[in-house]
């Protein structure tokens, strides 16, 4: 979003424009909350197509910028995809998209040994097996070959509870 709503009405209006005169096929948001995305299909003539927000194993579920289940979840109910980046935690940014170094954690190192795969292709098969769509980046071709490796395993039932459970506070009580 903008940094205020009217703005964020009218850059949509703009795109909208593309839409509808054929200049785009489709036309989308990035880091839109669960709030934002109904708001703007309310007041939308064209729906965003997708929602592109940072989500990875162990997500601290941040709810302002979209990264959180229940943000997917409207997503899916209103038709519009969710589009998945920084699948490896983006350590480095002000806004990690995990609580952990996804491939340095060792659930998620785990869950490769056992797969027999990479902990980056571990990360990202969870993402598509959530039913979203993932935006990898490489430059080293090598990378970007092994990443189509995601389409020929699947992880287990197993497998994607204990990835889901990765960085999740839990609370102890003694009794």
């Amino acid at each position: 979003p903008c940094n205020n709503w009217e703005n964020t009405v009218r850059t949509w209006r703009v795109l909208e424009a593309a839409a509808l005169s054929g200049k785009a096929r489709a036309i989308g948001v990035s880091n839109f909350n669960r709030t934002d995305v109904e708001k703007l299909v309310a007041v939308a003539q064209v729906p965003p197509a997708v929602n592109q927000a940072g989500f990875a194993i162990g997500s601290p579920q941040n709810a302002t910028m979209g990264r959180d289940w229940s943000t997917i979840k409207r997503c899916r109910e209103l038709g519009i995809t969710y589009e998945a980046y920084g699948s490896f935690g983006e350590s480095h940014s002000t806004v990690p998209t995990s609580k952990v170094d996804v491939l340095n954690d060792p659930v998620v190192k785990r869950v490769a040994a056992r797969n027999n795969r990479s902990a980056a292709l571990v990360a990202y098969r969870w993402t598509v097996q959530h039913g979203m769509v993932l935006l990898g980046s490489s430059s080293k071709s090598v990378h970007m070959r092994e990443d189509l490796g995601i389409f020929e395993f699947e992880l287990s039932d197993a497998d994607m509870a204990e990835l889901d459970a990765v960085g999740m506070d839990t609370l102890t009580i003694e009794v």
